[in-house]
């Protein structure tokens, strides 16, 4: 053998050691993780999935729809600001995210996610709703509208407003692809999240560069993202999500009737911010508010300017 193939081959060991033994370790010893903040209201959709809901105040009723992942609690300073207006605010876990039953199935669909809003209605008897979607909400949002204008029940969605939402790109029908970095993450991140220390610190880096634009996330976001990213579910439904959502046409506002309000950071890295000013462009009855240095992460960076819009917009 020679000197060359052995050098080769104690290459390949190593590689193979360094790639099989840290996930091996914390299989043995494993790692203590960051928990999810504790369940508070369990909403029993028609379709026999329980969804979890955080709910505060009372008045004209808010919903709020996180993105991709996300969680209800990402909402928290936005929900107690919007409560303080005299707001009934409900911000919710998608089915397969947070608190939430798993999603059924394999339907990981815009379409999907807006029935289950559109059930979520129904089930607490809402009416007059005014409805947040934030970036993947924002189509959950537009999509429940669309379902909604076609349907035979009376109109429970009487406006939405779109933080950060996805939409058409550059005059096309399909999203904006996300950062290279973000598609090489997905490849290696089953194996990240088998080494915690190393999902957690890829998880800040991402956060910092791409959601937050290069500024530091809160500490208590940062634990609620890995709590959340850990659980099978999520990735499950994370995974099929974005899969759908690159794979067909993005819902866009064109020619919807309903009010539409559109908030959009011009730093967002995720959606750029000339997809908040299409999506206000091509509804008949929408605003633009574009948020001056704001990321994709407005909830969490701009919760004050958020809930006052959002009072403001909801008022009769």
């Amino acid at each position: 053998m020679s000197t060359r193939t052995i050098i080769a081959l104690a290459g390949l060991a190593c590689l193979f050691a360094a790639i099989a033994l840290p996930p091996l370790w914390f299989k043995l010893f494993p790692a203590k993780l960051p928990e999810l903040p504790p369940p508070e209201t369990f909403v029993s959709l028609p379709s026999g999935s329980r969804m979890h809901a955080i709910i505060r105040g009372d008045g004209i009723p808010v919903v709020l729809v996180h993105g991709l992942p996300g969680q209800a609690s990402e909402w928290r300073s936005v929900i107690d600001l919007l409560a303080d207006k005299g707001r009934r605010v409900i911000a919710i876990d998608r089915l397969g995210y947070g608190h939430s039953d798993p999603r059924p199935g394999h339907e990981f669909t815009l379409e999907a996610n807006a029935r289950d809003l559109r059930e979520l209605l129904d089930a607490l008897a809402l009416s007059d709703v005014t409805v947040v979607g934030w970036s993947y909400g924002g189509g959950t949002s537009i999509t429940a509208a669309r379902q909604q204008a076609t349907a035979s029940a009376p109109p429970r969605i009487a406006r939405i407003v779109l933080v950060a939402s996805v939409g058409p790109a550059g005059g096309t029908d399909s999203v904006p692809r996300p950062p290279a970095a973000t598609r090489v993450l997905r490849l290696v991140l089953p194996w990240m999240r088998s080494i915690p220390p190393l999902a957690l610190a890829g998880q800040r880096s991402y956060s910092t560069s791409v959601l937050f634009s290069d500024q530091p996330p809160p500490q208590w976001w940062l634990d609620d993202f890995a709590a959340n990213q850990f659980q099978a579910k999520t990735q499950r439904a994370l995974d099929g999500e974005a899969d759908q959502l690159l794979a067909a046409p993005v819902p866009d506002t064109k020619g919807l009737a309903l009010p539409i309000l559109v908030i959009q950071g011009d730093a967002d890295r995720l959606v750029p911010v000339e997809v908040g000013r299409g999506l206000a462009a091509a509804a008949p009855r929408a605003t633009f508010v574009e948020v001056p240095g704001g990321s994709h992460m407005l909830p969490i960076t701009h919760p004050e300017l958020l809930a006052a819009q959002i009072a403001a917009f909801s008022s009769p």
